[in-house]
């Protein structure tokens, strides 16, 4: 649970995790999306590595697809597949991406698509050993600042896992930065509060500061403002279950609001203290009223009119100033569990960036966090409006 959300009417926010093999690639929908060009550019940009842009991923992104056709003889007419570009088209991936029954692409986890894959390899080449139920609970540093190892719990016991190259964390954007932190990586003052000792001080481990970006028109231009996810099922718990509703629900695009996340202890067993920030932005606040209009215009469409059953269930009819649709979101924004960027990447010399290009921990060695806490960009936080029976 986050902390109390004072812009949100107080409330708090129950974000699931996957504590299971492939992580949160085991949850959720599984969508396979991919950004868009300028906005990968933009993150090269920002971290000062061309490798980071659009046509350098490009070749990774092809790699790793194993694509399958969809049955067309079982899709609804209207469910149309878009025409497939040869990048992906791959066959040979590990990664599965496919369409079923309905609109939106969809993937296999990291755990069927790569850890499985590793697995069978390691019958014939074994260098890999997956310790289940087990904890990461401190990195350990010698005198040079250079990582050797982790000590970990594992059935109440603790053990050190020694390093003879690196130690690669990929706890999430919630746990990297706690790892981090409870090891002495982090904001010097949260560090000294909680007795750690430093070992580096990194003032955005955790955080994740706004940009210089003042409002959507400094984006790429190729760059969504806002997009839809689209329901047909009940997923309010504010509606009659027996019936089944059409809903769009509003998701704001990277969000220029920002939150962090801190430790509440030296001790990894303890959960984080996590501040999501939602709607503290005047862009973003603007943006959500937009975005719930636009989709009440598409509602209120000739091709939908044919259709509906019934008024708007929600917000309702009762919900119209611009200013009552403001206060309507923010009693219910939700997530859609992509949080990400608490230990971002950025240039060497950038004294808020926590990895370098590379994913390499700055200041300290043989050290790399390699999941979305390290993005530059790239969370979305959704409004859940407008259903119609």
């Amino acid at each position: 649970m986050t902390e109390s959300q004072p812009q949100l009417h107080n409330n708090t926010v129950s974000y699931t995790r996957g504590k299971t093999l492939g992580g949160s690639s085991a949850l959720n929908e599984m969508p396979y999306q991919r950004r868009t060009v300028g906005s990968y550019h933009a993150w090269a940009d920002a971290v000062g590595d061309e490798r980071w842009n659009f046509t350098n991923l490009l070749p990774f992104f092809e790699k790793s697809v194993k694509y399958t056709a969809p049955n067309a003889r079982i899709r609804a007419a209207s469910a149309f597949v878009p025409s497939t570009s040869s990048d992906l088209s791959s066959t040979e991936g590990l990664l599965h991406v496919s369409f079923p029954n309905y609109a939106a692409p969809f993937s296999s986890s990291s755990e069927a698509s790569f850890l499985d894959d590793a697995f069978a390899r390691n019958e014939l080449f074994p260098n890999l050993a997956v310790h289940i139920h087990t904890l990461g609970g401190k990195i350990i540093f010698n005198t040079n600042k250079t990582a050797t190892g982790v000590l970990v719990k594992s059935n109440g016991f603790l053990h050190l896992l020694n390093a003879t190259k690196e130690v690669i964390i990929s706890a999430g954007a919630f746990q990297s930065p706690q790892l981090l932190t409870v090891s002495g990586i982090g904001p010097k003052a949260e560090l000294e509060k909680h007795n750690i000792t430093v070992i580096a001080d990194r003032p955005s481990v955790g955080q994740n500061i706004s940009e210089a970006k003042a409002d959507l028109a400094t984006f790429p231009a190729d760059w969504l403002d806002f997009e839809y996810v689209v329901l047909s099922f009940n997923s309010s718990t504010y509606l009659a279950s027996n019936i089944t509703y059409g809903t769009l629900e509003p998701a704001l695009i990277d969000p220029l609001s920002r939150g962090n996340i801190s430790v509440s202890s030296p001790s990894i067993d303890d959960p984080p203290i996590i501040n999501v920030g939602w709607l503290t932005n005047a862009t973003n606040l603007e943006t959500a009223v937009i975005a719930i209009k636009r989709a009440r215009e598409f509602w209120a469409s000739d091709v939908m009119k044919g259709i509906l059953v019934g008024e708007e269930v929600l917000p309702g009819k009762n919900v119209s100033t611009d200013e009552q649709i403001l206060e309507w979101a923010r009693g219910h924004v939700r997530t859609v569990y992509h949080a990400s960027c608490t230990c971002k990447m950025g240039k060497v010399e950038d004294e808020m960036a926590v990895t370098d290009s590379r994913a390499r921990v700055i200041v300290v060695n043989n050290l790399r966090v390699v999941d979305a806490s390290t993005f530059r960009c790239c969370r979305r936080d959704i409004l859940r409006v407008l259903s119609m029976p």
